[in-house]
């Protein structure tokens, strides 16, 4: 079993859909063994047990004090930054 997978489900163990909006988010549950089972735009649906529904909650808010967070956050500045080739910019 891959080391960050959820247990199974057990037949007729109460499941819930939960969905987010962040990619970076939604890329953190799946590395916590969350599955996805769907995306709509920009929406990420999961499929999780419910008895992990506040995990599942908990680790969105422990994502924005992560260093995944900072590394999201300076990927999505340099996609923002203009373009500028040092090579034909020679003093």
């Amino acid at each position: 079993m891959e080391k960050n997978a959820k247990r199974p489900f057990a037949p007729g163990e109460p499941v819930v859909q939960k969905a987010v909006n962040d990619l970076g988010i939604a890329a953190y549950l799946m590395m916590h063994g969350f599955k996805v089972i769907g995306r709509k735009n920009r929406t990420i649906y999961f499929e999780i047990k419910e008895i992990e529904s506040q995990e599942f909650d908990q680790l969105g808010f422990e994502y924005l004090s992560s260093p995944f967070y900072s590394f999201d956050s300076c990927l999505m500045s340099i996609k923002k930054i203009g373009e500028y080739d040092p090579l034909n910019h020679r003093r």
